[in-house]
């Protein structure tokens, strides 16, 4: 499972994955105004941190990758 999205053209999830800022966002992004490079982390990441009281497996790992990315484009 993918728990986080890059602000990018290409990335079509709805607000429901992305959330609603998240979704803003990357429409901007779509529509070729200046977002800073970033990141959304998933409403799914979010619901199955509120359920298990932990985070979800795997989203350490793509959290460190993104933030190397982030880093990078910076």
């Amino acid at each position: 499972m993918t728990w986080i999205y890059p602000l990018a053209a290409q990335v079509a999830e709805t607000a429901n994955v992305l959330g609603g800022k998240g979704y803003g966002l990357n429409v901007l992004h779509r529509l070729g105004l200046p977002v800073p490079p970033g990141f959304v982390i998933s409403t799914a990441a979010c619901r199955a941190f509120l359920r298990e009281e932990r985070l979800p497996d795997g989203l350490a790992a793509e959290l460190a990758a993104a933030i190397s990315a982030l880093e990078a484009a910076t």
